[in-house]
């Protein structure tokens, strides 16, 4: 392989060329345009070089472009991406991009990912150079929603967009991303054509082949798949699988944190603005954040469910029968972006309006232009409402009850570990010292119990000198009181007793682990929809495994069992309660996440696929009792 790199200002001169291995022009290249250098062709003979695609999209935002040329009689690859003052272009005769520079590509993209307004268009660029490196014609981007009941398509990038936009919403379960967000493992076929599982007729049509399906895990949890189809039943599995199991975990935290912090953003000018005292405040702070998610002229909430219009311009002539407000999937709602009543205008997302568990009304985004895919924006929008409906919920509880702020601390166990200081989250790094979050951790996981100091020392120093590890522990305390307490004199979190420290506090503090059980023991001496809401609420908590981030420390395993154990107890009762009521979808979706939970809950599956029998989904009810039989064979 032979290739030359260069460094380009702004305006496209070289100012430095490193790497010189291509002979190109016989002339200096500094101080010229890399244009005058290459003075490339396309196959037709026509100029490449003085339209220069590659720069011209890093103009458009872009972090990274390619194109092919013919230098001479060469053929080549040029390569650009954005740096601060220009752009790094690279020659290569190389032609497809090999595993370095997908990972090269994938650290720019994770970094340039936490400016949100980039969020799409780096996906987008690195999809591409994804896509090339495993030599497929196209590849997809799904995630899933916050409820964890479908697979939006999110980002597709490459060929035969149509065709792959045939379907865009698939309920877990069902199609190639439903059955792998569902059975947690990657999925791939070679005959298309041939497999039922594949639900876009118009893309086996179009002779495509192979498809690999593969999960996003995040450390906070299932995030949704990346996926890539070629018209080539000869792909190696191996070699994409290896490249797919390098990527995937980095690029599924990257996308985890920032649809976090869209969530987090969110709870932050909500929890604002209820402390201000202004309920409508805070959801005109929700809205504005959607606009600036979705580029979208207006975002409004349209309608109430009982049909009043809280925050005009208008009411939906179709509202009393609104499948929205109905809880029904919210794909309903984009229709090829129109509404699914047939109501003309321009291009829009009817979502559900969210508070606590309950929807309350239609949530209309308005967008600029349609989006590509249309469903683009659809997953992010609801992750942010997801959390800010949570807020405005226990806020009107709260109302409702004589309350109207929300506590100061809030502390989140129940999935990655999180910490809230006046709604904002609290940075670990803040502490200086790694063990005192550890410490912070312990104490949330005994809170109202007492753990002596030598106790603590012998946990987070075991076999230092007893003394100088006691000594540590207070440093430790000391830290977490300056950051969390408003008096570290007189703390009222974290107390002092005895020879030991607690989690007892004098203030209130919401704690979620705490908020789970509250839930789910009134919903276990409810019946019918009273226990299936706060069931709903419940479920809307447990974001993860208790400490989810800190699976390889037994410290938390027993208190992770014990919450696992009474989400599926209740998942198992709120499915029955939600068939008896005539609610089969629903009851699906809760057997399905039971199964997520413990995959090991027999019963579960034939009670699944009893329901999907009835819904009338027999392929889904055949690979449900086929997992089933499968996994409980190879345990015995």
């Amino acid at each position: 392989m032979a290739e030359s790199r260069w460094l380009l200002d702004e305006q496209g001169r070289i100012l430095e060329a490193p790497v010189q291995q291509i002979a190109l022009g016989g002339a200096a290249a500094s101080g010229r345009t890399c244009a005058e250098v290459v003075r490339g062709r396309d196959d037709r003979g026509a100029p490449v070089c003085a339209r220069c695609p590659v720069l011209a999209r890093l103009r458009q935002g872009a972090y990274t472009a390619e194109t092919r040329l013919l230098a001479g009689a060469t053929a080549l690859r040029c390569t650009a991406t954005a740096t601060p003052s220009g752009a790094e272009v690279r020659l290569t005769t190389d032609l497809t991009p090999d595993g370095s520079e997908v990972l090269a590509s994938l650290a720019r993209a994770v970094d340039r990912m936490r400016d949100r307004t980039r969020l799409f268009e780096t996906l987008r660029c690195f999809l591409d150079v994804l896509r090339r490196a495993a030599g497929m014609e196209a590849a997809e981007l799904f995630l899933v929603d916050p409820g964890h009941e479908a697979l939006v398509l999110t980002l597709h990038q490459g060929r035969d967009v149509a065709a792959f936009q045939e379907r865009a919403v698939f309920r877990v379960g069902e199609g190639f991303p439903g059955i792998v967000a569902y059975d947690g493992a990657p999925l791939c076929t070679h005959d298309l054509p041939g497999d039922e599982r594949y639900l876009r007729e118009a893309v086996k049509r179009l002779g495509y082949r192979t498809f690999l399906s593969y999960p996003l895990h995040a450390p906070g949890g299932f995030v949704g798949t990346l996926d890539l189809a070629s018209r080539d039943a000869d792909v190696s599995d191996a070699a994409v699988t290896a490249l797919m199991t390098t990527v995937a975990p980095v690029l599924a935290a990257a996308v985890f944190g920032v649809l976090s912090e869209i969530s987090e953003r969110a709870l932050v000018e909500v929890v604002e603005a209820l402390q201000g005292g202004d309920a409508r405040a805070a959801q005109r702070r929700v809205l504005r954040l959607a606009e600036e998610l979705s580029g979208a002229d207006r975002v409004d909430v349209v309608a109430s469910a009982d049909g009043a219009s809280p925050d005009p311009p208008g009411r939906c002539p179709g509202i009393a029968t609104c499948p929205v407000l109905r809880g029904e999937p919210h794909g309903v709602g984009v229709a090829g972006l129109r509404c699914p009543m047939g109501v003309d205008g321009p291009a829009r997302y009817c979502l559900p309006w969210r508070q606590g568990a309950s929807v309350t009304g239609v949530q209309q985004v308005v967008l600029a232009g349609a989006p590509d895919p249309p469903t683009q924006y659809l997953a992010p929008l609801l992750w942010l409402q997801h959390r800010a409906g949570h807020v405005l919920g226990m806020a009107g509880d709260e109302a409702g009850q004589g309350r109207s702020r929300p506590e100061r601390v809030a502390i989140r166990a129940l999935g990655p570990f999180q910490v809230l200081l006046q709604g904002r989250p609290m940075d670990p790094r803040s502490l200086g010292r790694r063990k005192a979050w550890l410490l912070f951790k312990l104490l949330v996981a005994h809170r109202g119990h007492v753990l002596a100091r030598d106790e603590l020392a012998e946990r987070l120093w075991p076999g230092d000198d007893p003394g100088a590890a006691v000594k540590r522990v207070h440093v430790l305390v000391s830290t977490l009181r300056k950051a969390i307490e408003l008096d570290a004199q007189r703390p009222t979190v974290i107390l002092s007793e005895g020879d030991g420290y607690t989690l007892a506090p004098l203030e209130p503090v919401d704690i979620d682990v705490v908020a789970f059980e509250r839930l789910l023991d009134e919903a276990e001496r409810s019946e019918n929809g009273a226990a299936i809401r706060r069931y709903a609420e419940a479920f809307q908590l447990y974001r993860g495994d208790f400490m989810a981030e800190e699976l390889y420390i037994d410290w938390f395993e027993l208190d992770r069992g014990y919450y696992r154990e009474r989400l599926t107890s209740a998942l198992e009762r709120c499915a029955a309660l939600q068939e008896a009521s005539g609610r089969h979808g629903d009851a699906v979706v809760s057997l399905r996440r039971l199964l997520q939970a413990d995959p090991w809950h027999r019963p579960a599956y034939d009670e699944l696929a009893r329901l999907l029998l009835q819904r009338g989904d027999v392929g889904q009810a055949a690979r449900v009792r086929e997992r089933g039989e499968r996994l409980f064979s190879d345990d015995a």
